[in-house]
């Protein structure tokens, strides 16, 4: 059994397990992935509603919007679906809906908000 580390900050905190998961996985990221990562985790630690809505339906009303706030709203959605995919898979579960369709979905909410 693993134990804990407390960090003295929930930067250093969510930096920490992101760390670990890294080495658990074997799968190490790039510093600038690692940071988005650990700046998501924390936008969205504060936040109860994560995928509270239809995420086809988030991902539609951005795309329609345009610009700036298309972009904002669509990297909103992509990071939603990567929280659901990977930290919330039994949220997809339980909506009867496979984990791929928020993967999916996430990527091509990302992709266009890049775009």
């Amino acid at each position: 059994m693993k134990t804990l580390h407390i960090e003295p900050t929930s930067t250093a905190q969510w930096h920490s397990l992101v760390h670990e998961a890294q080495g658990s996985c074997d799968r190490p990221l790039t510093e600038p992935l690692e940071s988005y990562l650990v700046f998501l985790l924390m936008r969205f630690s504060r936040r109860s509603d994560v995928a509270a809505r239809a995420m086809a339906l988030a991902y539609l009303e951005a795309a329609q919007l345009g610009g700036h706030d298309a972009s904002l709203r669509l990297r909103d959605v992509g990071d939603q679906c990567l929280l659901v995919s990977g930290l919330f898979p039994q949220r997809a579960r339980r909506r009867r809906v496979r984990v791929s369709y928020f993967v999916d979905l996430g990527r091509r909410a990302y992709r266009d908000a890049a775009g």
